[in-house]
């Protein structure tokens, strides 16, 4: 039976079996646009290079990493990019290693600027098993560092084991970070897990170092312009299907 007018004021008819069906096909468009939306408005910035030397010639050496020697390559944020992002660099396995290190973000808080204390938790932990001698990148970052200032990028063993056949002599693994004296800032190197340190050497890790600045590395979903202009869109078509 079709709806009459003579309805009481303020009674609400129900909706129409024909319209149901295109009013849940709306909110179903709306909530896959939101979630898309969401999705691409909180992926993290890759952010602007403040550090680069991977295209440098061929290396100079390589530092060695342990368990208990640290190495430590410093880089300085910008007065407007200051949120890392992103780092990588040139890390490869010695002697068929085996075990875990860290990557880690220390500050410059040491004697004469060498590097003091770790900065939050560790950047990356990786196994040295996987390291095939390709770059280490390490992505979606979202450190808040602060302006103008040098901080490292260090690697350490964390439980480092050489691959040796006589399991009554083990030697403790190592890894090498390749070295350049191309756009050198300065390394360091701690034989005693960061109570000292010995540096600055004439020469680099490879390395590059992306950093954004704040509030872009990781934008505000909620009021950013594609979910604004999907919701916007999406309350448009509404009521357009709404309108007598």
């Amino acid at each position: 039976m079709p709806l009459t007018s003579n309805l009481p004021r303020g009674f609400i008819s129900p909706l129409t079996p024909s319209f149901r069906p295109s009013l849940t096909g709306l909110a179903r468009n709306l909530a896959f646009a939101g979630a898309l939306a969401l999705s691409l408005a909180t992926q993290p910035g890759r952010g602007a290079v403040i550090f680069d030397n991977l295209s440098a010639p061929l290396p100079n050496g390589a530092s060695n990493i342990s368990n208990t020697q640290h190495v430590a390559q410093a880089f300085t944020t910008t007065a407007t990019d200051f949120v890392l992002t992103a780092v990588s660099l040139r890390l490869y396995n010695q002697s068929g290693t085996t075990g875990s290190y860290e990557l880690q973000l220390w500050d410059n808080g040491g004697a004469s600027g060498a590097p003091g204390t770790q900065v939050g938790a560790a950047l990356y932990t990786g196994l040295a098993e996987s390291l095939s001698g390709a770059l280490v990148s390490v992505t979606g970052l979202n450190r808040t560092l602060a302006a103008n200032t040098t901080y490292y990028l260090l690697a350490t063993g964390r439980s480092l084991t050489d691959d040796v056949s006589d399991p009554s002599d083990p030697i403790t693994g190592s890894l090498a970070w390749n070295m350049t004296d191309t756009l050198s800032t300065g390394s360091y190197v701690s034989g005693d897990s960061g109570a000292n340190w010995t540096g600055p050497f004439p020469y680099s890790g490879y390395m590059k170092i992306e950093a954004g600045p704040a509030g872009a590395s990781v934008p505000d979903a909620a009021g950013s312009p594609a979910t604004l202009g999907l919701i916007l869109a999406g309350l448009a078509g509404l009521r357009r299907r709404l309108r007598p």
